[in-house]
């Protein structure tokens, strides 16, 4: 864990939007000293990730939090091959979990994956990972189906139930059958609770 206390100049570096490094977008540079050594830092648009360019190696950090004014504290993953970052938002009663997986590759960092889970919140019940973040606790975490999808049964049969698009449905468990097809046991809560198994295709996932 390193300890630094920055200024900043505007200069044009990188930027990370949507899973792209764009190149010769507004950044910001900062400049510090560790041990009497000048280091130079450049923080991408974020604020997520900074790159210090330290004569020819660059080490890439993550910042983790603002110890005081001016004063971060970073994790070097300059080693790291794969990082998860998971944040939290919240308006009203609900809320969205937002999933970015991101690849470390040459001192560059770009998003492999995004998910976004939709959150439901009750006073009276608590989520560890996401009380973790917030004081509001997390109920259940929901996926939105697709298009109409048709349930099966235990036996993953085709039964006469189907849900609509937009309808919210919480993932239990995953699981392939012999052709390599992925399903999910997702629980529904309509007039009646069901759980039942479901094509994954017919998930929004991302």
């Amino acid at each position: 864990m390193n300890y630094v206390k920055i200024k900043s100049s505007l200069v044009l570096f990188f930027t990370f939007i949507f899973g792209m490094c764009s190149p010769a977008l507004s950044d910001v540079r900062y400049n510090f000293k560790i041990n009497n050594n000048d280091i130079e830092l450049s923080v991408s648009d974020d604020g997520e990730f900074i790159v210090s360019n330290k004569t020819k190696n660059n080490i890439l950090f993550k910042k983790e939090n603002i110890l005081s004014d001016g004063i971060y504290s970073l994790n070097n993953i300059s080693k790291e091959k794969d990082l998860f970052v998971m944040r939290l938002v919240f308006s009203g009663s609900g809320g969205q979990e937002l999933n970015y997986y991101y690849h470390i590759d040459e001192n560059s960092v770009y998003v492999v994956k995004e998910s976004t889970r939709y959150l439901e919140t009750e006073g009276s019940i608590r989520d560890r990972v996401c009380d973790y973040f917030y004081s509001n606790s997390v109920n259940e975490c929901f996926y939105l189906v697709l298009r109409k999808s048709y349930l099966y049964d235990l036996n993953r049969k085709k039964t006469s139930m189907y849900l609509i698009k937009g309808d919210r449905v919480k993932i239990i468990k995953t699981a392939f059958d012999s052709d390599g097809t992925r399903w999910y046991f997702i629980n529904y809560k309509g007039k009646k609770e069901i759980n039942m198994w479901i094509k994954a295709d017919s998930l929004d996932l991302n």
